[in-house]
């Protein structure tokens, strides 16, 4: 069954307004739709104050360090993607209300909205988000520890038992997800705003909420409330932090789920429409996983890349022979390991049998000593299953090299494990710069 097109403005233009509501909930699992509790829109709660702020730019700065990549913008290889979707589409919503026998007056719905390229008008970046994350229609971004979605805009429609739309608008919403890589937190910030309101849709509510969800997941942080109208422009956002309590040498995850729901004033039986989003990419903190005594969280499934550069020849504090002994590698073995264009992944072991047996295998004491101040140099790396003994037994490449460029490509690779929290079974690519 279609729904007419027929529009009646119910609501003179600013004569009616509704108001934004992000609802905080405190529930952690299982996870369940709470009742909103006021039709007001969320801001960010109190400031989390300069500590969290300096250690942030702290963690930054030492990422964008050599041997510690910047965390590129590729997607994760085999990991599908969340969708944002309505509960129902438009003509079940109508189905559904006239089968109510009266016990709602009007139907709601959402669908992909066509505004963009019918209307043209394409809505502007959101303010106050990082430039990677407004890239419109891309389900999802992310990087090691920040996560974006920004599905395309939905047209919501507010409809009689007949299917008469009587108010239209357009809404859009994004999510931006954060894992603190030195504390035990997640953060999530749901940014919603009304691109466009006409006739009866002016005297509902939106009302958006979100929850964690997972292994000791508990919110501990929430948003405060203030009204917003209704009106072409507004918007609203909030703020949640989570946090978990992993055992020591364990990992945990967790995962962020939410909607965005229609409701009717009061008085007034609206059926509402609910807009699932998806969850949250998976994230997963630890409690010294890496083999250190420090706590983090990441998104695991962003692969992250561990560079080496070329022009870094300084004898003693360099690591251009092994940056050139991986580039070589990666043209001469069939697997290309590490290499992202053509290649296949390195997985990162922990185990200590299987990094003694790569070593062995790869350089064993038997082998001729090479000359002086250089050491033998492996590749794929011996702290991964791609090892001379495992995956890369036949595929793999040995050479000797200047022993302090072995040795701060060793140190570097360590550090970017740390850094990005690798562990073992996780995939990571590995990058040459001239």
């Amino acid at each position: 069954m279609m729904l007419s097109r027929r529009v009646m403005a119910l609501a003179a233009a600013g004569a009616a307004t509704m108001s934004l509501a992000l609802t905080p909930t405190a529930h952690a699992a299982p996870v369940k739709k709470p009742a909103p509790t006021s039709q007001s829109a969320l801001v960010p709660g109190p400031s989390s104050g300069p500590g969290d702020a300096e250690r942030r730019a702290r963690e930054l700065e030492q990422a964008a360090q050599p041997g510690v990549p910047k965390q590129h913008l590729s997607p994760p290889t085999g990991t599908p993607l969340p969708e944002v979707k309505p509960k129902e589409t438009c003509d079940e919503a109508l189905k559904k209300l006239q089968a109510s026998k009266g016990r709602y007056q009007y139907g709601t719905c959402f669908e992909q909205s066509s505004m963009p390229q019918t209307r043209g008008l394409e809505p502007a970046p959101w303010p106050g988000v990082p430039s990677w994350c407004n890239k419109r229609g891309q389900t999802e971004r992310y990087h090691r520890q920040d996560a974006c979605t920004l599905p395309l805009p939905w047209d919501f429609r507010i409809f009689d038992t007949r299917g008469t739309i009587i108010g239209t608008g357009v809404v859009e919403i994004l999510s931006l997800e954060t894992a603190w890589a030195r504390a035990l937190t997640t953060a999530r910030t749901l940014h919603v705003r009304v691109l466009s309101a006409v006739g009866a849709t002016k005297v509902g509510t939106l009302n958006a909420w979100t929850n964690c969800y997972g292994t000791y997941c508990k919110i501990t942080k929430a948003p405060t409330d203030t009204p917003v109208p209704f009106t072409e422009g507004s918007s609203a956002k909030g703020t949640w932090e989570a946090s978990t309590d992993p055992l020591p040498g364990q990992a945990f995850w967790t995962y962020w789920v939410g909607g965005l729901e229609f409701r009717g004033p009061p008085g007034v039986e609206v059926r509402p429409a609910t807009l699932d989003l998806p969850y949250s990419s998976r994230i997963r903190c630890d409690r010294g996983a890496t083999g250190e005594s420090t706590v983090g969280c990441v998104f695991p499934d962003y692969w992250p890349t561990f560079e080496q550069q070329l022009w870094r020849s300084d004898p003693e504090t360099g690591v251009s022979e092994a940056a050139k002994h991986i580039q070589d590698a990666q043209n001469k073995t069939v697997n290309h390991w590490g290499r992202q264009a053509d290649g296949k992944p390195l997985v990162r072991t922990q185990s200590d049998s299987i990094r003694n047996a790569n070593r062995n295998a790869a350089c064993p004491s038997s082998r001729p000593p090479g000359p002086a101040g250089t050491s033998c140099d492996e590749y794929p790396f011996a702290s991964t299953y791609q090892g001379a003994a495992y995956e890369g037994k036949g595929d793999n490449s040995v050479r000797d090299i200047n022993e302090h460029h072995n040795s701060n490509s060793g140190n570097e690779l360590g550090m970017m494990y740390g850094a990005f929290r690798v562990l073992d079974r996780d995939h990571f690519w590995v990058k040459i710069t001239p």
